[in-house]
């Protein structure tokens, strides 16, 4: 009986690891891909890590969004940032939602970090080598880039990054 239970134990721990790893990468798999325009830099932090910072043009502005988002709201809220298609292939950003998922279309989820800014989640940053982070800070500087994501139910992964034409 003893026995039974560790070997329960043991296996439940190995079962829920990869539920875990299948969740995070099937937005890789089955989401749709959506190319975002994006500007960055390097934090050049120790502890996290080689990664490049994105900034997404999200226009926050209370008069857009309405009386609803308030600085002074709840930080356990959820976010919900829909995106509509350009003429020129990439997604905008189109209208935010609060503590609701959008009934169609794609969109992304997003936190607040202070005050009325949102970030979203999943895509914010993008590791890479210390040589390839150098790398994107430079070029971030003076163009911005567009960031390949793929996208299900809200969840997002960058899968690469292509110059702006």
């Amino acid at each position: 009986m003893k026995n039974k239970n560790l070997a329960f134990i043991f296996a439940a721990q190995f079962i829920i690891i990869a539920l875990m790893f299948v969740s995070a990468f099937l937005p890789v798999f089955l989401g749709k891909e959506v190319r975002l325009l994006a500007s960055g830099f390097d934090p050049r932090d120790l502890l996290a890590g080689h990664y490049v910072r994105l900034n997404y043009d999200i226009n926050l502005k209370t008069k857009d969004y309405g009386s609803s988002f308030s600085k002074f709201s709840n930080e356990k809220e959820s976010f919900y940032i829909s995106l509509k298609e350009e003429q020129n292939g990439l997604y905008s950003f189109d209208k935010l939602y609060e503590n609701e998922k959008p009934k169609e279309g794609l969109f992304i989820e997003a936190k607040r970090t202070y005050g009325l800014n949102l970030e979203l989640k999943y895509i914010d940053k993008y590791f890479a080598t210390k040589e390839r982070a150098l790398e994107l800070e430079k070029r971030l500087l003076s163009e911005k880039i567009i960031v390949v994501a793929k996208i299900l139910n809200g969840k997002a992964r960058i899968v690469g990054l292509e110059a702006v034409k």
